[in-house]
């Protein structure tokens, strides 16, 4: 029996919000219904995507050998949804209810909840920081006067919520705008209890590191994700190979051991996730920033205990797009026409397709350009 795969943008603040009937915002909903086809991207010959419109898109429905088709109410072997929360269940079992099939009671124990919550709070990031004790651990403050004695001690910082993703809950300060971001920092502390506050860096390029863990076999090392962003925001991925994303990333930090790196950060995050709490992927987002002495590696920003953006990105180089050719995968607003799609070998080589419905207000987009051009 194939897996049901489902894409559920909304995850992120619906764990935070700890409900398991939970209204995503609109535009967690736009999101969800631009991105109902990239399972495509995610599963296996045989597995089913779970979406409100029955055909793929037509940029890629018969030109991609991708083997998957939308559920109609089969018996799937398991669920693989973009990200696991009380919500994400109902989502699927609402979803059964609708097609008049049977929910079985053990999708509910393929998470470990509890343990996906703790390792989704953003102080995961400072235990990652002890371990490869890289001298720019963030601080959790619990109250006003623990932030505001942090901002007088680092000047520029950045402040997160301890719950929320993808951005979200993410802002600046320094000792001139102390009272803004103190004021930031007090209702955030009033919702979730505290505030994560971390050294502000200059960045020079954003990258993650991909894993994919299952209870058999453990966590390994998956590959890289190399994107771009506007302000915190995410906007694109760079579609490379992962030795060329190594090779991008070590001529903007030539003292950094990138492949030493990633051992050190699976290893890490085995010892610090213990008992895996669902089969699937995350990703630990990381920075190249400009230091006294040239450029380092801030070795994670934030730990994603989830599907990421990158987890497509790197699927998208090594499944959808040619060998021959480079590209981007981004999320663009629609309507646009894409330049005309050119597929060699069952890949796409040159132009772009959109993997999104053709009534979404946004879509995500593949470019690809050849090598040879």
């Amino acid at each position: 029996m194939g897996a049901l795969h489902f894409f559920n943008p909304g995850n992120d603040l619906a764990l935070a919000s700890g409900q398991r009937y939970y209204t995503p915002p609109a535009a967690a909903v736009t999101l969800g219904h631009a991105g109902t086809w990239l399972p495509l991207l995610l599963g296996n010959e045989g597995d089913f995507v779970l979406t409100a419109s029955e055909k793929a898109p037509t940029d890629i429905y018969g030109k991609w050998a991708h083997g998957m088709s939308a559920w109609h109410g089969e018996e799937p072997g398991t669920l693989r949804p973009w990200g696991w929360s009380p919500w994400a269940m109902e989502y699927a079992a609402n979803a059964f209810r609708k097609k008049g099939a049977a929910w079985n009671e053990a999708f509910e124990k393929e998470v470990d909840m509890p343990r996906l919550l703790e390792l989704t709070h953003r102080r995961t990031s400072i235990a990652v920081h002890e371990a490869l004790a890289t001298g720019l651990t963030p601080v959790e403050a619990f109250s006003i006067g623990e932030a505001e004695a942090i901002l007088r001690s680092w000047d520029k910082v950045v402040g997160k919520s301890p719950l929320s993703g993808s951005g979200r809950g993410v802002f600046h300060g320094s000792i001139r705008s102390a009272d803004a971001f103190l004021r930031r920092c007090s209702a955030t502390i009033a919702r979730q209890g505290s505030v994560m506050i971390e050294h502000e860096l200059v960045p020079v390029t954003e990258f993650a590191m991909l894993f994919e863990m299952k209870r058999e076999t453990g966590i390994g090392f998956l590959g890289y994700s190399l994107f771009e962003t506007s302000g915190d925001a995410y906007t694109s991925n760079i579609l490379l190979p992962d030795e060329e994303i190594r090779q991008r990333l070590r001529e903007l930090c030539p003292a950094e051991d990138f492949g030493a790196l990633e051992c050190r950060v699976t290893e890490a995050m085995r010892h610090i996730i213990g008992p895996i709490p669902y089969d699937g992927y995350f990703g630990v987002d990381m920075m190249i920033y400009r230091a006294e002495t040239g450029t380092a590696v801030n070795p994670c920003i934030e730990v994603n205990m989830r599907t990421t953006m990158g987890v497509v990105a790197w699927k998208a180089t090594h499944r959808l797009l040619h060998p021959a050719s480079q590209g981007r995968f981004r999320l663009a607003v629609m309507p646009q026409e894409p330049a005309q799609a050119k597929w060699r070998d069952g890949r796409l080589a040159d132009g772009s397709i959109s993997l999104s419905p053709a009534d979404s207000k946004v879509a995500f987009v593949i470019d690809a350009k050849s090598r040879a051009n």
